[in-house]
């Protein structure tokens, strides 16, 4: 939701939506700003960086970036 929604890191730590997700699943520890900052998300930006290589490589995609000045 951080990523997808371009989100601050730091609405782990808001209150009301530390309790939004304990309404959702009661229990549930909420990983630590610094946690998601250093760990899930380069894992998740590995992760997607491997799938994006893999697809244009057995796709065999080329494609090229222009600046819009």
């Amino acid at each position: 939701m951080i990523c997808l929604d371009n989100q601050p890191i730091n609405i782990v730590e808001n209150k009301g939506f530390s309790e939004l997700i304990n309404y959702l699943k009661p229990g549930y520890k909420m990983p630590s700003r610094k946690t998601i900052s250093k760990d899930i998300i380069p894992s998740m930006y590995e992760f997607e960086k491997k799938k994006l290589t893999e697809s244009f490589m057995l796709n065999k995609i080329k494609f090229s970036l222009t600046p819009d000045l």
